[in-house]
């Protein structure tokens, strides 16, 4: 199956603002977000992917990470899996909440915290397989 090689390029989200218990207020304050970086998006509720699930999979430091280890090895791997609400698709908003709700937590603390979009990796993981991984990138 064929899947676009690109998400969410254009949309800003910063992974150390608060947890919202619900969509609407993590709306509210993606829209406000986006209007003082001047990157308003046109319609939070189009949809971005059609399709039901995806996974995630993001970087992040160990626990006990030091400056000077910088050696390579001081990142971990992570997946999420992510499923459309509805069972089709996900829109931008729920997309981007979605992730938030799951690793916001885990990155709020991180030095490279700021969302930079999806890039597709695979569609043949034998963890996952069938479903389509995505590379998040993460900015600071």
């Amino acid at each position: 199956m064929r899947y676009p090689e690109e998400l969410l390029m254009d949309v800003y989200w910063s992974f150390n603002e608060d947890q919202y218990p619900k969509q609407d207020e993590f709306n509210a304050a993606f829209l406000e977000y986006s209007e003082a970086l001047d990157n308003e998006v046109e319609d939070i509720n189009a949809i971005c992917f059609e399709h039901p699930k995806l996974v995630i999979v993001y970087d992040s430091f160990e626990d006990d990470f030091e400056d000077e280890d910088m050696d390579g090895d001081d990142f971990e791997s992570n997946t999420v899996l992510l499923e459309a609400g509805n069972g089709k698709s996900f829109t931008t908003a729920e997309l981007l909440y979605k992730i938030h709700q799951a690793i916001g937590v885990l990155l709020e603390d991180e030095d490279a915290h700021f969302f930079e979009g999806l890039n597709f990796i695979t569609d043949e993981d034998e963890d996952y397989p069938g479903l389509p991984i995505y590379y998040l990138n993460l900015g600071s």
